[in-house]
């Protein structure tokens, strides 16, 4: 893993605690990489999450991939010498085409209309986020900008496809909306 390492710290990643997360400001995301160990040890998983900036409460915020918004597995890398190499070279390559390519907010947020949720099935896919927690993603960016019209259509409609059960969602969505309704 030493090579995987040596990798990331060249390209600007800092290392988190001693641990296999590795992370860096990635323009508008901080972006998290994990190299999570199989338990059998004959493979890692490379895991990549993504954390919209708006979302750290300070700059001196870190955090590990599993805190991250959005979390994907980008692919794996054999503890075998001979396999490794290959592979690593994918790695390294889809790492860069995945960082660039999620590095600005409109990656993500590029809809200003909540029934497009729906339709989002890269994001939705990719990053195996429910279209709840999406679309309170987006409550969260729209308030970030400051567009409270448009962050409490997206609230609402997270109230109208929450599910039930889902008391923490719900609540979060209740509470912007009675709140920025008050405001209004």
């Amino acid at each position: 893993m030493n090579d995987v390492k040596k990798f990331l710290l060249q390209e600007g990643y800092l290392q988190i605690n001693r641990t296999n997360n590795f992370y860096k400001l990635n323009h508008d995301f901080y972006m998290v990489v994990y190299l999570q160990r199989k338990s059998d040890g004959s493979l890692y998983f490379f895991n990549v999450g993504i954390h919209p900036r708006f979302l750290l409460n300070t700059t001196n915020d870190v955090i590990e991939e599993v805190d991250c918004a959005l979390r994907t597995r980008i692919g794996t890398l054999s503890t075998v010498e001979a396999e490794r190499k290959e592979e690593l070279g994918k790695l390294i390559s889809d790492l860069h085409q995945f960082s660039v390519h999620y590095s600005e907010y409109k990656s993500i947020f590029n809809t200003n209309n909540p029934c497009d949720l729906a339709h989002q099935h890269k994001i939705l896919h990719t990053f195996s986020i429910t279209q709840v927690n999406l679309c309170r993603l987006y409550v969260e960016y729209y308030d970030f900008l400051n567009n409270k019209d448009i962050a409490l259509l997206f609230a609402n409609y997270g109230l109208s496809i929450v599910p039930k059960l889902a008391v923490i969602p719900k609540k979060f969505f209740k509470e912007y909306v009675k709140l920025n309704t008050m405001l209004s």
